[in-house]
């Protein structure tokens, strides 16, 4: 499983196994051996192909790319509902909040809030009236 998805980085990114063994410091066949899982996947190994030639590593360990993993990690809908929560209340009550004060509240407020996957208006008052 390792094996077919680093063969599957390689050709993404339009290396030979020649390319990925010499990164690695072993022969082309030690490296197609790692492809067809003869040997023992080596973790080491990967990371050097992942810091000198750009392999996804979540994507070889899990079969989820990095960028499937960060977007599974962050809900928008919530991430956009309290940004616009923040900056409807700042319009509203007519206080100009600092966008660093901005950033700093929605990062809060998004740790506190993700676990229930819903802006709670209250907190989102609550917060705000502190800040101001």
């Amino acid at each position: 499983m390792f094996g077919k998805r680093l063969a599957d980085e390689r050709r993404r990114l339009g290396r030979s196994q020649d390319d990925f063994a010499r990164a690695i410091s072993i022969g082309r066949s030690g490296y197609a051996s790692l492809e067809s899982e003869r040997v023992p996947f080596d973790l080491s190994r990967l990371v050097t192909l992942g810091e000198t030639e750009g392999v996804d590593l979540w994507y070889v360990l899990t079969g989820k790319s990095t960028a499937q993993v960060v977007a599974q990690q962050i809900n928008w809908n919530l991430f956009e509902g309290i940004w616009m929560g923040i900056h409807n209340w700042s319009i509203s009550s007519g206080i100009q909040i600092p966008p660093e004060k901005q950033i700093l509240l929605l990062k809060l407020l998004y740790q506190k809030m993700a676990s229930e996957e819903r802006v709670d208006a209250q907190s989102l008052h609550d917060a705000l009236r502190l800040v101001a």
